[in-house]
């Protein structure tokens, strides 16, 4: 994302904007925005992921939906749970081959 020094996005303005990537060609910038969040120290949220994990979808990322669930799972140890949503992106991928 470019940066303005005088504007400093938050977790929900990275939120909305990975999730507006949910598109079959824009999973790559939701992808890339999600590190920019880390990177800017944000913490992310379980929503953070979720949208990130429809992005993936809807490009036709299963594998990438496999690898981002270990990482939102770090979520649950600080005591946000996964929500139903997330099961829902990973179980409709569950039996396909990697």
């Amino acid at each position: 994302m470019q940066k303005d020094a005088s504007l400093s996005p938050n977790v929900i303005v990275y939120n909305s904007v990975i999730r507006a990537c949910a598109t079959p060609h824009h999973w790559p910038i939701a992808l890339s925005l999600l590190e920019d969040a880390r990177a800017d120290g944000l913490r992310l949220t379980r929503n953070s992921f979720n949208c990130a994990l429809a992005a993936c979808e809807a490009g036709g990322q299963v594998r990438l939906v496999r690898t981002i669930h270990p990482t939102a799972r770090a979520l649950h140890t600080r005591g946000a749970p996964p929500a139903p949503v997330s099961y829902t992106h990973l179980r409709a991928h569950e039996t396909d081959s990697y």
